[in-house]
C-alpha cells in the first residue's frame, strides 16, 4: 500500500480500499501508510498533529493476507504516541 505520483493513495487489497472510499465518502481526514516504509512515523506523526481526532480508525491488509502486519502496525503506532505523549 502506498501512494502514487500523483498523491492520491493506492492500494491492492480490498479492505484498504474500503477505508479509502469510506473516508472520501464521510470527509474524514485519511493517511494511506505502509507500516514497512521506513519514513512512516515521520508521516504519521505530522498528519495527527494536523488533524484534530478524538477516534483514530487504523485499516489494512489482514494478517492471512500480510503475515505480521498486525504486530509492526501496532509496534510502529506506539512509537508514534510515545512520542506524542513525551512531548
Amino acid at each position: 500500500m502506498g501512494g502514487n505520483r500523483s498523491g492520491r493513495p493506492t492500494s491492492n487489497d480490498s479492505g484498504t480500499e474500503w477505508t479509502i472510499e469510506c473516508a472520501r465518502r464521510y470527509k474524514k481526514p485519511l493517511l494511506v501508510c505502509n507500516v514497512d516504509d521506513p519514513k512512516a512515523r515521520s508521516k504519521i506523526q505530522p498528519w495527527i498533529d494536523g488533524n484534530r481526532m478524538s477516534i483514530v480508525n487504523i485499516a489494512g491488509p489482514s494478517e492471512a493476507t500480510v503475515s505480521g502486519v498486525g504486530e509492526r502496525a501496532y509496534s510502529l503506532l506506539r512509537r508514534v504516541f510515545e512520542e506524542i505523549a513525551s512531548e
